[in-house]
């Protein structure tokens, strides 16, 4: 049996299908069919298959917004992806593809009044500012925008104005204080224009000022009544912004005259006086009255005042200074044996000379502070001395001489709390017991006593009894049995 070879070409552009089979490149495919009555290939088939490629062209351009595009006959005018096939010699197609940009031109205007904001960024002046964005596929620019800024300045004026009135009118707004005010015009442009103003109202400060004699202000002393204007000039303006006006009252001054400071003793008075040739002369506390007489207890300062029924016065003021002198004579026992010595010493609560012992033939020297007698029998003595400032005082002191068996009773006693000569009391030596009874006038029992050494101060049953005569009763019982009786009067000193 003879073979036989059957041949068949496939041609293809970019791809063959062949029993179901897709070829994308050229090939060669051999195919038999077997006989049924031997085993040999009765048939072979052989196919060729021919896959000529296409050709793929990319190609990119760039054209001006509004102008036209030829793309393989085709008129372009907007941007994007285009494709064009071609034929070729082995009837494939060759395909071009074309991404196009037409640049795109974007206008912004910006208008503004002294400055203009624009993408976050102010702007003061007129500028024009680009910018460009780039195809990603091209490189070319595929979008211009231009902003073109403008900047209109507002106008502004500066005006300043002065008035001595209370109120000034700009623009009808009536202005009642000094200070900056702005007005807007609107002008052509649209931008407003400012009238800035700086207005000054004139104040008038008036400060009224007085005194007695003088007056002091801003350092000068004034003497006399006077008017002074003072005024303080804006900076700004040059005009007067406040004008002071200080009127200075000056009072004619009282004139006052008044006693000396002085020093007095403690009872005494001493008449104090004021003198005034202009004014009406009033003592404190004591009203119109002039001179005063005053007797004061203690040191006390005095004050006077003269006025002319203005609102000056003129104030002076007296001290009297109140001296407490007080004189004391003691002895260390005044109660003696006849023809004792006994010796006298003064004190004094100030400085002080003694200028007279009484009696006066017991003390040849009158000057001494300290004495010595001899006493024979009992004596009421005193002693007067002054202070420095003339103060004096009298001091009283009474020896008791009394023999061993006699009894005595003082003739007086002051009983006033000074310390001195404040009880009567029986005295004597070689007492062994007694009765002291004193009466008033009336015959009244004001005192009794069985104890030696006590006696009466004055008083019954606690309250202060009258100065005057007294009457007393002592009976004594003497340390050598002998019982003597004494009767006589006393006097109470106040």
């Amino acid at each position: 049996m003879v073979t036989s070879v059957q041949t068949i070409s496939i041609n293809g552009c970019g791809s063959v299908v062949y029993n179901s089979i897709t070829y994308t490149s050229s090939t060669v495919i051999n195919d038999t069919v077997k006989s049924i009555a031997n085993t040999c290939d009765s048939i072979i088939r052989r196919t060729t298959i021919n896959v000529n490629l296409v050709k793929t062209t990319s190609l990119t351009a760039c054209a001006n917004e509004g102008d036209v595009y030829n793309f393989n006959g085709q008129a372009l005018i907007t941007a994007g992806s285009y494709t064009a096939t071609l034929q070729t010699s082995a009837n494939c197609d060759s395909i071009v593809n074309l991404y196009i940009v037409f640049k795109k031109i974007n206008t912004q205007n910006f208008t503004g009044c002294d400055s203009v904001l624009v993408n976050g960024i102010m702007y003061y002046q007129s500028v024009t500012l680009s910018d460009t964005l780039k195809s990603v596929v091209t490189g070319c620019d595929s979008v211009i925008t231009i902003r073109n800024i403008a900047i209109n300045n507002s106008k502004k004026t500066y005006v300043t104005a002065c008035t001595p009135n209370s109120s000034y009118l700009f623009f009808g707004q009536i202005i009642t204080a000094s200070g900056f005010y702005t007005h807007s015009l609107s002008t052509t442009s649209g931008c407003d224009s400012l009238i800035q103003l700086y207005l000054v109202l004139t104040q008038t400060q008036t400060q009224n000022l007085s005194g007695c004699g003088a007056v002091v202000f801003n350092g000068i002393t004034y003497t006399s009544s006077t008017i002074i204007r003072d005024t303080t000039r804006s900076l700004v303006t040059g005009c007067d912004s406040i004008i002071r006006i200080v009127n200075i009252q000056v009072s004619n001054t009282v004139d006052l005259q008044v006693s000396s400071n002085t020093t007095i003793c403690k009872g005494n008075a001493v008449t104090l006086s004021a003198a005034s040739t202009t004014g009406t002369i009033t003592w404190v506390g004591f009203g119109a009255i002039n001179p005063i007489t005053v007797a004061p207890s203690s040191t006390t300062t005095y004050t006077v005042t003269a006025s002319n029924g203005s609102s000056c016065l003129n104030t002076k003021t007296v001290t009297v200074t109140v001296e407490d002198f007080s004189l004391n004579v003691f002895t260390s026992n005044n109660l003696v044996l006849p023809g004792t010595n006994v010796l006298l010493q003064t004190s004094a609560t100030l400085p002080y000379t003694v200028f007279k012992w009484e009696p006066v033939a017991f003390f040849p020297n009158q000057n001494f502070k300290t004495q010595q007698i001899i006493a024979d029998s009992s004596i009421n003595l005193f002693v007067i001395a002054k202070s420095s400032a003339g103060c004096k005082d009298t001091a009283y002191l009474s020896i008791i001489v009394t023999p061993v068996d006699d009894i005595y009773v003082p003739s007086g006693f002051t009983p006033n709390g000074d310390g001195k000569n404040e009880i009567i009391r029986v005295v004597g030596q070689g007492i062994k017991e007694l009765d002291f009874k004193i009466f008033n006038r009336w015959g009244q029992l004001v005192f009794a006593t069985v104890e030696k050494g006590k006696g009466w101060d004055g008083t019954l049953a606690g309250k202060p009894q009258p100065a005057g005569t007294y009457v007393y009763v002592v009976r004594i019982k003497m340390n050598t049995g002998q019982v003597k009786e004494k009767r006589g009067t006393v006097t109470l000193i106040k």
